[in-house]
């Protein structure tokens, strides 16, 4: 490693020794990334997983949305598995995590990992709305204005998709 990221991944090592969660996921996003500027830190998934699990497990709430990224997608060397991705995601979303929530609420309108239920992703689309986030202000105007999971309500949905269009969803912008 070159200088400051040898003093870096030194450092996040004897943190994440003494069970530091935050050390434990430094460390595995920089074998994640295969973080170097020479071949002594090479990207390693298994050991990236190993340490976000551990870090995971210590109530780190970062790891929990990023397991459930890796679940879900069967990256960093694991099996697709979207039902690990949705104990992972509800985890996070339960913190409050709204990139969790959002992808929690698509699981459950998808019934990906999850029983489909319209009243739960309606939910979870709520939760990350009110936390400004566009693509689950543009879903919950859909459900809205179909009446998935809940009653319709037009006035709702096109107020929904207009805070969505200003914070940038250019899809929200069509509707």
């Amino acid at each position: 490693l070159v200088g400051s990221e040898m003093c870096i991944r030194d450092r996040y090592q004897r943190a994440a020794d003494q069970g530091n969660a935050d050390a434990k996921f430094g460390l595995a996003q920089m074998y994640g990334r295969g973080k170097t500027k020479s071949d002594n830190l090479r990207k390693d998934d298994k050991l990236a997983l190993k340490l976000y699990k551990e870090a995971a497990a210590e109530g780190h709430e970062m790891s929990w949305a990023l397991l459930s990224h890796i679940y879900e997608t069967g990256s960093n060397g694991e099996e697709k598995n979207e039902v690990v991705a949705a104990c992972w995601n509800r985890k996070a979303a339960d913190k409050g995590s709204r990139s969790a929530q959002w992808r929690l609420a698509r699981m459950y309108e998808e019934g990906r990992g999850v029983d489909q239920n319209y009243v739960e992703a309606r939910l979870c689309y709520e939760k990350a709305a009110a936390q400004d986030d566009s693509y689950s202000q543009a879903s919950l105007a859909k459900m809205y204005r179909s009446g998935r999971g809940g009653p319709r309500n037009e006035k709702l949905a096109l107020q929904l998709f207009h805070q969505a269009a200003e914070a940038g969803d250019s899809n929200a912008q069509f509707e």
